[in-house]
């Protein structure tokens, strides 16, 4: 059975940093949006387009259950994920993904590469605000961690459901969950994932 050495407080800080980081920037994302909408009165030929094409970068403050069969003993967690992206088309966008996760020493990380699909372009949703864009993604890729019987890469696959809310034509708030599979010595690791953070357009 894996263990971790506990440090006073060490396990609640790890997992609160992610979160902090987080919540700092919705509230930074927050304090642009009055400088921003007055930039979109002085020009006023510029039209609101939050599907349009073009690349992005993000960044998110994640937390991490584990839903592991095999004891790990860490039933949460705390991380980060970092993303640059291109929105292809309305409804479609990909993106090269990157995570990490403050799991006890071993500290796992993932590169990968996702693909989100945009629901609303592909329905009727004249009842939805244009700003709200709920998405569902799948992320294929490797994962490195001492996790199982050392720290040899293993697939990783993620899927799951989100959404971005767009504060402006250019700044997004994104909210996600998904459920995370591994291949190899890292098999054992399965967890739901909760992340909140910003998207900025270019």
């Amino acid at each position: 059975m894996l263990r971790t050495t506990a440090r006073p407080n060490g396990p609640i800080a790890r997992t609160l940093y992610p979160v902090l980081l987080a919540s700092l920037l919705a509230l930074l994302a927050l304090a642009a949006l009055p400088g921003a909408a007055l930039a979109d009165d002085d020009e006023d030929e510029e039209e609101q387009d939050f599907s349009r094409e073009g690349p992005y970068l993000g960044l998110s403050g994640m937390f991490a259950v584990d839903l592991s069969t095999d004891n790990l003993d860490v039933s949460e967690t705390g991380g980060v994920e970092a993303r640059v992206g291109f929105r292809l088309a309305p409804a479609l966008a990909l993106e090269l993904t990157g995570d990490w996760l403050s799991l006890g020493g071993r500290n796992p990380w993932s590169i990968g590469i996702a693909t989100r699909l945009y629901v609303a372009p592909l329905l009727d949703t004249q009842w939805m605000d244009d700003r709200l864009q709920p998405f569902a993604f799948g992320t294929w890729g490797v994962l490195s961690g001492d996790l199982g019987k050392g720290k040899e890469p293993s697939g990783h696959l993620k899927l799951g459901l989100g959404t971005d809310y767009w504060l402006t034509n250019d700044v997004a708030l994104q909210l996600a969950a998904g459920y995370t599979l591994n291949a190899g010595d890292a098999a054992r690791w399965r967890s739901l994932e909760l992340s909140l953070g910003v998207n900025w357009r270019y």
